[in-house]
């Protein structure tokens, strides 16, 4: 039976994956148990027989037909498929899958069904990524045996005996009788009253507490959240059609031939006659009438424009360990900024009423260890915000939060470790608003490095036309 058995991977590196051909996973985050992974290959072997948990996610731009994006799990030798889709071909095709592996050696893929080649999103860093843990009751440690009773205490001694009561008092003398027989003697004293009881004897000492059961072993983290689709481009106007053209002019008639010299009289031979001359050219006939020009086609419909009023900039990392708006950041090139953007407070001022793209990309990795849950309702996240004069939630987008149990009861919430969160879209924004950009811990503990140590956090806004 599987114990603790855990494996995370990525594709970090490729473009495109051929129909039929699977994922080649080329980078481990995680890994532990007896389970193997060939990065060269990208195929997984599961060395024990258990029932295992997997989740997995590819970034997809585009396929190369009409078809739609379909992965599936497949086993050698076949136990189950599983497959994910999308209807849409620029998305995050994800999957989930229980399966039971009836033997050790069984080899895990990921492949493209999708009857065409898909093109992998060049914009984001992780193309593709796959989690499995074992789902077995055996994966949690045996509670501690309970530990003896202490022995019982000794009696304690026995309390002294009490004090004997007095002598009752002596019966008066009879009366002097006549002499003769000898009056009887007189009655016992009662006894005295019994002695109070000794005190109780002291309780012996308690018995030691027997020792505490180890704790179970900590799940692993799990995987890494998708990113956002890219916007749409706004369409070109169409161009309008060409007027016909004009017809050429008829040619004119050729002129009349000039008419031939009159013959002389015979006589002597004489030197032959010169020549008659040739009759003139006749005049070119005059061009015909130029046609009408044709009318103008109608003018196609202005597309989404880019304006150069905006900015860019970036911050490299910063530790968040509570609720915070992020500040100073840079827009030395190849980052800008052409507009009314302070970057040591965050704070952008619009300029002009109008329409304002809006992106941002964060990657964050949790700073230290995930030793604790999230509460019920407790989503951690990021949002665009304008702060005056009204404050407004723009654009926000939440941390991917994981619920797992590795007895797979599906109840403790927890965060990924390291992730990645885009905000993206087109707002209505006036002259004199303020925006930022914040961070909301929604009451989580832990703490955030903003940036993930090498990645960055990007923060663009850009008026359309």
């Amino acid at each position: 039976m599987a114990a603790n058995i855990a494996l995370q991977v990525e594709m970090l590196a490729g473009t495109e994956i051929l129909n039929d051909q699977r994922v080649e996973f080329d980078t481990l985050v995680i890994q532990n148990g007896n389970i193997t992974f060939d990065n060269t290959t990208g195929v997984i072997t599961i060395n024990e027989p258990g029932r295992y948990t997997i989740n997995w996610f590819v970034a997809v731009q585009s396929v190369s037909s009409s078809k739609f994006p379909v992965f599936e799990i497949e086993t050698t030798p076949p136990t189950e498929v599983v497959a994910g889709n999308s209807p849409v071909k620029t998305t995050e095709v994800s999957g989930f899958a229980i399966i039971d592996v009836p033997a050790a050696g069984t080899v895990l893929e990921l492949i493209n069904r999708s009857g065409a080649t898909v093109y992998l999103a060049q914009t984001v860093p992780v193309k593709a990524s796959l989690m499995i843990l074992s789902d077995d009751e055996a994966a949690t440690g045996p509670t501690g045996a309970t530990g003896p009773t202490g022995p019982t205490g000794a009696d304690g001694p026995t309390g002294a005996t009490g004090a004997t009561g007095p002598t009752g008092p002596t019966g008066a003398d009879g009366p002097t009788g006549a002499d003769g027989a000898t009056g009887p003697t007189g009655p016992t004293g009662a006894d005295g009253a019994t002695g109070p009881t000794g005190p109780t004897g002291a309780d012996g000492p308690t018995g030691p507490t027997g020792p505490t059961g180890a704790d179970g072993a900590t799940g692993p983290t799990g995987p890494t959240g998708a990113t956002g689709p890219t916007g749409p481009t706004g369409a070109d106007g169409a161009t309008g059609p060409t007027g016909p053209t004009s017809a050429d002019g008829a040619t004119g008639p050729t002129g009349p031939t000039g008419p031939t010299g009159a013959d002389d009289a015979t006589g002597p031979t004489g030197p032959t006659g010169a020549d008659d001359a040739t009759g003139p050219t006749g005049p070119t006939g005059a061009d015909g009438a130029t046609g009408p020009t044709g009318p103008t086609g109608p003018t196609g419909p202005t597309g989404v424009g880019v304006t150069d009023e905006g900015f860019s900039a970036f911050i490299q990392n910063v530790l968040a360990t509570s609720s915070t708006q992020l500040t100073g950041w840079t827009v030395t090139p190849p980052y800008f900024n052409n507009t009314t953007f302070d970057p040591a407070t965050g704070e952008f001022e619009v300029p002009e009423t109008g329409t304002y793209l809006i992106t941002a990309t964060i990657n964050y990795e949790v700073d230290g260890t995930i030793d604790s849950a999230l509460a019920p309702g407790v989503t951690p996240y990021f949002v665009v915000r304008r702060t005056s004069p009204v404050v407004t939630e723009l654009i926000s987008g939440e941390l991917p939060v994981f619920e797992v149990d590795l007895a797979g009861t599906l109840t403790t919430r927890v965060i990924l470790a390291n992730s990645e969160v885009t905000l993206a879209g087109e707002v209505e924004l006036n002259a004199g608003d303020i925006v930022g950009l914040f961070y909301e811990d929604d009451t989580m503990t832990l703490g955030l490095n903003l940036g993930s140590i090498d990645k960055g956090i990007f923060w663009s806004i850009t008026r359309l036309s």
